[in-house]
């Protein structure tokens, strides 16, 4: 035997109880939005781990090109004291070299000098002969 039944707006389900449609649909809805919440919750988190990744590279990038640029700056100014060095050294070079120059026409003005003698001392030689 069956029970009449009257229309309400109430369902009944299987188990025998009813609720009411409109509440159901709500309790529904309210768990579709706290699982909206929670996967965007979940999807800022992977933003801001993301961002904090992105951040610390980024940094790293920066620290790495900074040191390139360091080592870069200290190469060119080994090369530039190469450089100097290597100028200054010959500069010395030339210096040695004048100084020795200046040696050899030192020497060269003492044997005119010396012939000069000679040949003033031949003259009288010579001077004192003939006379």
């Amino acid at each position: 035997q069956e029970e009449p039944t009257i229309q309400t707006g109430e369902v009944k389900h299987e188990a025998g109880t009813t609720k009411d449609k409109a509440t159901e649909m709500e309790v529904e809805k309210e768990t579709i939005a706290a699982e909206k919440a929670e996967i965007q919750d979940v999807k800022s988190e992977d933003n801001e781990h993301k961002e904090e990744k992105d951040d610390v590279e980024e940094k790293k990038a920066e620290k790495e090109k900074e040191e390139d640029q360091k080592e870069k700056e200290k190469t060119k100014d080994k090369e530039h004291a190469k450089e100097k060095e290597k100028k200054d050294s010959e500069k010395e070079k030339g210096k040695a070299k004048e100084k020795e120059k200046a040696k050899e026409k030192e020497k060269d003005k003492e044997k005119v000098k010396e012939k000069e003698k000679e040949r003033e001392k031949d003259k009288k030689e010579k001077k004192n002969k003939e006379s």
